[in-house]
C-alpha cells in the first residue's frame, strides 16, 4: 500500500515504530569504499584509489625500520640524510608495489566483466572492492592469482636490476654478497631491498587461506569441483581461519621470547603477527557469513521484502511543509513523488537537506529526481542482486517497480529483518 499525499495541511503521518533485530548482515565489498578515514587520492586506469589513515602509521614504521636498523647495518659509512632519503624512497615504492598488486586484481576483474568499486590501501595492505561475487570459477582464479604474480614479477625485476647494476663493476664479479651489498649505491640498495620484499609478499598472499589470494585460488578450485560457491567459500574460509589462528599462536610465542625462522623474535614482531592473524580470522569469518547470507537471499523475490506502506509526497508541495508534516514523522530516507497516482520522481533526505536554505519557497519537484532518471529494481528480481545494487549505489533504499509502476521501497533494514526471521540453514 502506498500512502498518497492528501491536500495541503492534511498530509498523512507515519505512526508505526519498527523493531530492530540484532542480526549482522555483511554488505558486499562495495561498502568498504565508504569506510570512515578513507581518503580519495585519484584514479589509476579508471579505478578509484583511496587511502586509510592507518597506512600513514605503517609507512613510517617501514621507513623507520629501514632508517634505524637495516640501512645503517648495510652502509655504516652513509650520512644520515642519505640513509633516510633511501628509507622513505623504499617505503614509498613498497606501497606503490602494493597498489600495483591490487590494480592487477581490479584490471583482470574488469576485463572479465565485473564491476570494481575501487581500491583501498590500509595498514594490512590493500583491498580491491568488487560489486558482487565472481560469475565463474575461472574469473575468480585468474583475478586472484594476478596479484601474487604481479608482486613476484616486480620482485624478480627489482632484484635482477639491482644486482646487475652492482655487478657492472668488474672488481665485484667475484665478491661475496656482503661486499656486493656494501658497494651498492642508493638506487641499487633500494632495488635489492624491494625485490625480495615483493617476492615474500606474493608468496604470503598465496597461502591457501581465504580471503588471501591463495584462499581465493583454493575457493575457485573447490567451486569448480563442487559447483557450489557457498560450500567452496565456507571450506576456504575455514582454512583461512585455521591459518590465521596459527599466525596468532606464532605471534604470541614470539612476543614472549620465542624465535621462528623468517619472523625473528621480539614483542613488536609478535604483536604484528597477532594483529595480522586477528584481521585474517575476522575477514574469513565475515566473508563466509556474507556469502552464506547472500546464498539465503538467492531465489527470494524483491516483492516479498519490500515495504508497500510508503509515505509519498506531492510534487507541488512546499518543501518546508513536507519536512514538518511528513518527513520528520517517518524513518524513510527517500520518498516517491506522485501526481495523480503516477510516479513522477523520487527525493531523498540528502537532497532535501542540501536545499535547507530554500525550504520556504522551494517545492518538492524542485529537488526531486525525475522519474526517467530513477534507477529502480523490478519486483521479481533476486534479493541478493538487489542487495548488491544497494551497496553499489551507497543507498539504504531503492524504488521497486512492477510492470513500470511503482509499488514500494526496498530497504537494507528490511533485508536484515528478513534474515532475522529466516534461519540461514533453512535455505541451505
Amino acid at each position: 500500500m502506498i500512502r498518497r499525499p492528501k491536500k495541503r495541511g492534511d498530509l498523512p503521518r507515519a505512526s508505526s515504530i519498527g523493531m530492530r533485530h540484532a542480526c549482522q548482515v555483511a554488505i558486499p565489498t562495495t561498502a568498504l569504499s565508504r569506510r570512515p578515514g578513507a581518503l580519495r587520492i585519484g584514479k589509476v586506469s579508471g579505478v578509484e584509489i583511496r587511502l586509510e589513515v592507518t597506512l600513514v602509521l605503517v609507512f613510517f614504521l617501514v621507513a623507520g625500520s629501514l632508517g634505524n636498523r637495516t640501512l645503517p647495518a648495510w652502509h655504516p659509512d652513509w650520512p644520515p640524510a642519505l640513509i633516510w632519503a633511501v628509507a622513505f624512497g623504499a617505503a614509498t615504492l613498497f606501497f606503490a608495489s602494493v597498489l600495483a598488486h591490487e590494480l592487477s586484481h581490479a584490471l583482470v576483474a574488469r576485463a572479465r566483466g565485473m564491476r570494481v568499486a575501487g581500491i583501498t590501501l590500509f595498514m594490512f595492505g590493500g583491498v580491491t572492492e568488487l560489486v558482487g561475487e565472481p560469475p565463474t570459477p575461472g574469473t575468480e582464479f585468474f583475478m586472484a592469482i594476478a596479484g601474487p604474480l604481479t608482486s613476484v614479477f616486480i620482485g624478480v625485476v627489482a632484484t635482477v636490476a639491482g644486482t646487475w647494476f652492482v655487478h657492472a663493476s668488474p672488481e665485484l664479479l667475484t665478491a661475496s654478497p656482503a661486499q656486493v651489498l656494501s658497494a651498492a649505491g642508493p638506487l641499487e640498495t633500494l632495488l635489492i631491498w624491494l625485490g625480495p620484499v615483493n617476492v615474500v609478499l606474493g608468496a604470503f598472499n598465496m597461502v591457501p587461506g581465504f580471503p588471501l589470494d591463495g584462499g581465493r585460488v583454493l575457493r575457485a578450485i573447490l567451486w569448480a569441483a563442487t559447483g557450489d560457491l557457498d560450500k567452496a567459500t565456507v571450506w576456504a574460509a575455514g582454512v583461512g581461519q585455521a591459518f590465521a589462528w596459527l599466525m596468532i599462536t606464532a605471534g604470541v610465542y614470539i612476543a614472549f621470547g620465542g624465535e621462528l625462522p623468517l619472523f625473528g623474535r621480539g614483542p613488536f614482531q609478535g604483536l604484528w603477527l597477532v594483529l595480522i592473524g586477528w584481521f585474517l580470522a575476522s575477514a574469513a569469518r565475515m566473508s563466509a557469513a556474507r556469502v552464506t547470507e547472500m546464498g539465503a537471499l538467492r531465489g527470494v523475490p524483491v516483492r516479498s521484502l519490500l515495504v508497500s506502506h510508503v509515505e509519498a509526497l506531492d510534487p507541488d508541495e512546499p518543501l518546508e511543509m513536507a519536512v514538518k508534516e511528513t518527513i520528520l514523522h517517518t524513518d524513510q530516507s527517500s520518498f516517491p513523488v506522485l501526481a495523480g497516482g503516477e510516479l513522477v520522481g523520487l527525493v531523498g533526505i540528502r537532497e532535501i537537506q542540501a536545499a535547507r536554505d530554500r525550504w520556504p519557497e522551494a517545492r518538492v519537484k524542485d529537488v526531486m529526481l525525475p522519474a526517467e532518471q530513477i534507477k529502480s529494481i523490478p519486483a521479481d528480481s533476486d534479493a541478493a542482486d538487489a542487495l548488491n545494487e544497494l551497496a553499489d549505489r551507497d543507498v539504504n533504499e531503492v524504488a521497486v517497480v512492477d510492470k513500470g509502476s511503482f509499488i514500494g521501497l526496498l530497504r537494507r533494514d528490511d533485508i536484515v529483518r528478513w534474515l532475522a526471521f529466516h534461519p540461514i540453514g533453512a535455505r541451505a
